[in-house]
Order: structure tokens, then C-alpha cells, then sequence
């Protein structure tokens, strides 16, 4: 990245590559990890972003295009690489304005995935755009922020969300099952400054997540508590010092709309003023 670039200031592209570092690191001590715990041979290695996530993790993202309506959306749930599902989730993270464009290059393996034709016989878990081939790079962007992509509540779907009012929404509107207690909507765009609270965002949403599968009978009560101590998200105290503020936030947010508002006020009166001698 160039220092100085207008759109560093948002931190989001930043940000973004260094928490896909991160992941790339954890998958690739998953490994060893997994055969020090289960004593298997290499074979019998699960590769999550094949045995796991295909069918399971649906990544959402957009297609730019010369072509009427110019943006297109694009759905991936089956990956035959590590890479293939790293750029994937990139894309989705890509919010036009706050990141810089992107192509997402895809493997061989992965174009004969996304070009798999519909049978009876075998699920399409992916669907791109008639106007993207997989088998050159395309311009990708962000999503969007739909509730529920399939446009309803499905069995054996858990919807996770960090808009945190969702919670307070009907299912029909917008079906969330995992939800946040609070967090600002701004900082999907502006994400905290300090590091601590950045890196709190994972334990929240560890938290949630626990705290969800023991009330719906994934794990007991007791594995939830040791795996969120295992992670760091079970001291409630320290959590709720990284918390964020719901009236300084609020605040925040109030003032802000109030500005914008005055500022769409004054532009709309000196529009009316500049018009009549526009006419004459």
C-alpha cells in the first residue's frame, strides 16, 4: 500500500489483510495441531475449507461489470483450495469507498467448482454471475448487508450478524440467531482504534457464540465455559471494560446525523436561491 493513500485513513484494507493473516496462521498450525490431539496419519486430516466448509459456509460477496445493473452478486460454498476460500472471504470485506478495488483470481480446481452444472444427482454450491468467468480475475466488492440472503429462515441455518438491533427485529424481517449485545454500526466502516478493543471484537463474538450453542444443546454449559476460558472470553469483567458505550456512542451518533442534516438543509436552501437565476 502507498503511504499517505487517502483511503489508509479508514484502515479497512489494513485491517483486513492483517486479520487474514491471522487466519492463514491458524489454519496452518490446525495441522499439527490436529495430529498432536488426535494421533491420525496425514490422510485422515480433515480439509476444512473442503470437508468443512463446503454446504456450511456460504461467503457472499459482489461482481462489478461493464454491463447493466454494473453489480452483480455472487455466492461461494464450496472451495477447493485455502486460497480459493482466503480471497473469497477478502471479497466480501471489500466495502466500495473504504477499500481498494480488488480481482479475485480463483485455481483451476475452483473454476470447474464454479462451473459445475446443475443435476439431479450432485448439490451447486456455488452461483457467480453470467457476466463473471471464474477462469480470468474479476473486480469484486463487498455483499452488501442483506439479512438473509435466501430471503428466509431455513433449518439448520445459524445466522450470525453484527447489527446488533437485529435483535430486536421480527425473524421474518430480519432472522438472526447469533447477535452482539451492542456494538457500533459505525465501526463496521471505522473499526476501533485501540488494539485492545479491535482484538476484543473475536472474544465478543466468541462469547456470543458459546453462549448460543449451550443454550441449544451443541455443548454443555460446562464446555462452553472451557472453551471460552481456553480463548480468554469468559472474564466478563475485562469484556465489559472493552466494551463499547451505548450513550457515548449514541451520542456520537446523534450529534453526527444532526450535522448531516444541517449540511442537507443549507445545501437545499442554497439550491432554491441558485435556481430562479438559473431560469431567468
Amino acid at each position: 500500500r502507498a503511504s499517505g493513500n487517502f483511503l489508509d485513513h479508514f484502515r479497512l484494507d489494513q485491517l483486513v489483510d492483517d486479520g487474514m493473516n491471522m487466519f492463514r496462521g491458524e489454519f496452518e498450525s490446525a495441522h499439527t495441531r490436529w495430529k498432536a490431539k488426535h494421533g491420525v496419519s496425514d490422510d485422515a486430516f480433515p480439509h476444512v475449507w473442503q470437508d468443512v466448509a463446503r454446504g456450511r459456509l456460504a461467503v457472499h460477496f459482489g461482481t462489478l461489470s461493464l454491463l447493466p445493473p454494473f453489480y452483480r452478486k455472487a455466492v461461494r460454498c464450496d472451495y477447493a483450495t485455502f486460497e480459493d476460500l482466503h480471497d473469497s472471504l477478502v471479497a466480501s470485506c471489500l466495502v466500495p469507498g473504504f477499500a481498494k478495488l480488488r480481482k479475485l483470481a480463483s485455481s483451476a480446481a475452483q473454476v470447474t467448482l464454479d462451473n459445475a452444472p446443475e443435476s439431479s444427482s450432485a448439490t451447486k454450491w456455488n452461483t457467480l454471475p453470467w457476466t463473471v468467468d471464474p477462469s480470468t480475475p474479476f473486480r469484486v466488492v463487498d455483499g452488501g448487508v442483506p439479512p438473509q440472503p435466501e430471503g428466509e429462515k431455513k433449518d439448520g441455518v445459524i445466522n450470525v450478524t453484527p447489527i446488533w438491533i437485529a435483535a430486536w427485529l421480527p425473524q421474518s424481517l430480519w432472522p438472526a440467531d447469533i447477535v452482539p449485545e451492542y456494538l457500533p454500526i459505525g465501526w463496521a466502516l471505522w473499526p476501533p482504534k485501540k488494539r485492545e478493543v479491535y482484538d476484543a471484537l473475536f472474544l465478543f463474538g466468541y462469547r456470543d457464540g458459546m453462549r448460543y450453542a449451550a443454550e441449544h444443546g451443541f455443548v454443555t454449559k460446562s464446555q462452553a465455559y472451557d472453551l471460552e476460558r481456553k480463548m480468554g472470553s469468559h472474564d466478563d469483567e475485562r469484556l465489559a471494560a472493552l466494551a463499547p458505550s451505548r450513550v457515548w456512542h449514541g451520542a456520537k451518533a446523534v450529534v453526527a446525523l444532526g450535522a448531516l442534516g444541517c449540511v442537507g438543509a443549507l445545501g437545499h436552501a442554497a439550491f432554491r436561491k441558485w435556481r430562479p437565476r438559473v431560469r431567468r
